[in-house]
């Protein structure tokens, strides 16, 4: 199962300051193998209160001390609030690769890709792709069920959109065009 909770400090956009949602992900490779390969399913509520569907799918490597994980998230609106200009489909994905060195300690660079649909969309509905690359450090080994990972870097805009993206509730870790974002991930594994 994956739960995702966000909360939305000081946007006047909004109508909700709290959004998130949940997926059950079903591993369809053996749990004792290097090879994973898992999809997922679920659904949420963005910070314009309206509902999505989500839909994961997961492939990834975990070796003795190496492990490369990547996902493609597609989500769609299924009761759009009133006003909501969200795109029919959001395309997201995140990759990371990290190794394992003494005391549990992981070291790697992850990536968070939001909105590829804007390579296609010129009225993108959130403002445009954009991409966060950067270092990450993570706690717990391969036997280890708690694993924790930070991950920081730049946002880079990879697309302009004709959209200010301002009219959509989208819930993204990369929600600005430009900075710097620090994400934190907490998973167990059973």
């Amino acid at each position: 199962m994956l739960a995702q909770l966000g909360w939305a400090m000081n946007d006047a956009q909004v109508r909700g300051r709290v959004g998130g949602g949940a997926e059950i992900l079903a591993r369809l490779s053996a749990p004792t193998g290097h090879t994973v390969v898992a999809v997922g399913l679920g659904g949420g509520q963005d910070y314009r209160r309206s509902v999505v569907a989500r839909g994961r799918v997961v492939l990834g490597y975990v070796g003795k001390r190496t492990r490369v994980v990547g996902n493609l998230n597609l989500e769609r609106p299924i009761a759009a609030a009133p006003g909501d200009t969200r795109d029919e489909v959001d395309v997201n994905t995140t990759l990371g690769v990290s190794h394992e060195f003494k005391n549990n300690l992981r070291l790697g660079v992850e990536s968070v890709a939001e909105d590829l649909e804007g390579f296609f969309e010129e009225d993108e509905a959130e403002g445009g792709a954009k991409l966060m690359l950067g270092p990450s450090v993570g706690l717990g080994s391969r036997a280890s069920r708690w694993n924790v990972t930070v991950a920081a870097g730049p946002v880079v805009q990879l697309t302009r959109s004709t959209a200010s993206g301002s009219g959509s509730g989208a819930a993204r870790v990369l929600n600005q065009t430009s900075g710097y974002v620090l994400r934190t991930s907490l998973s167990y594994e059973w």
